[in-house]
């Protein structure tokens, strides 16, 4: 079997190469515009895993996806980085490219990763696979777009939207639990601007086995729509609390949490994800949570002071 992976130098796309390396006996075929050193070094593998992933970018495998089959399963993890309208744009082109050629090459399965941000941000609930979609502004709106250009134009194959929740990761530098620690470490304190909206972080190791394992199961558990979340949403209050008790621990220095509230007009934001069906039709539990997260962000602020 061969699985295809876009995206495959980000943190999510470098994830699902490393775990199906580890967990699989299966070829990879690995779309990426970055070089092939680069890749090699961002995944980290020995020769003989290495061996076992073919490397293309995205151009060249557009012009002759046949030279590249036959691909079984697609992952697709590739998006801009920036999300201005003219990289969204770029994105999209990009996307009917890739669902074209995997449906060249009669690609039997395609995870596509989307996002929770095409649920209303601003719910007071979890959203479900059933919840009403509300695209509020150009990224949801893009991603939704992805979403239906996948299924028009790969309609053999088992196409799965796997709506993805906020990912963190201890090399996610730029990530609001990992700049929050850095900064605690830094200064002994955390500042929370609006402390009771809700964030539903879900480490990228776990959400590239939640992918991994809906690519490789669905000729027995197969959903259109599944939301990939840690089943964990919690307050940014809660969140700095987390920071505030383990840089104590792990600094040995005090830490103040110092809450501020904007106007008392602003909309409530919440990215909390309904991923039962997750948990229960494919029987997915993490093995990572956000602690991990912020100890090892604060032991790398500790080395870098």
């Amino acid at each position: 079997m061969k699985i295809l992976i876009t995206g495959a130098g980000g943190l999510l796309g470098s994830s699902c190469v490393r775990l199906l390396l580890s967990d699989t006996n299966h070829d990879l075929l690995a779309v990426s515009s970055q070089p092939q050193a680069a890749l090699r070094e961002k995944w980290d593998l020995e020769d003989h895993e290495f061996n076992r992933v073919a490397t293309v970018r995205p151009e060249l495998f557009f012009s002759n996806p046949l030279g590249h089959g036959p691909i079984d399963i697609g992952i697709n993890c590739a998006w801009p980085l920036n999300r201005g309208g003219g990289e969204l744009a770029r994105g999209l082109d990009f996307h009917v490219s890739l669902f074209k050629s995997l449906h060249a090459v009669q690609a039997k399965v395609l995870v596509n990763v989307s996002s929770q941000s095409v649920y209303d941000s601003s719910r007071k609930y979890l959203a479900a696979e059933t919840s009403d979609l509300d695209l509020d502004g150009p990224y949801a709106a893009a991603k939704y777009a992805a979403e239906l250009l996948s299924r028009e134009l790969c309609p053999d194959a088992s196409v799965t939207q796997a709506r993805v929740s906020s990912l963190i990761h201890p090399q996610f530098h730029r990530r609001l639990v990992n700049k929050m620690t850095a900064g605690a470490v830094r200064t002994g304190s955390v500042t929370l601007v609006q402390p009771k909206h809700v964030f539903d972080f879900m480490d990228a190791r776990d959400a590239s086995r939640a992918i991994a394992t809906i690519a490789l199961k669905a000729e027995q558990t197969f959903a259109p729509i599944v939301n990939v979340g840690a089943q964990n949403p919690l307050t940014l209050e809660a969140i700095g609390n987390l920071v505030a008790e383990h840089v104590r621990e792990l600094a040995n220095r005090s830490v103040d949490v110092i809450e501020t509230h904007s106007a008392p007009t602003e909309t409530h934001f919440s990215s909390g994800l309904d991923s039962s069906l997750l948990h229960n039709a494919w029987n997915f539990r993490p093995r990572y949570s956000i602690v991990d997260t912020i100890q090892a962000a604060a032991l790398r602020a500790m080395n870098t002071k």
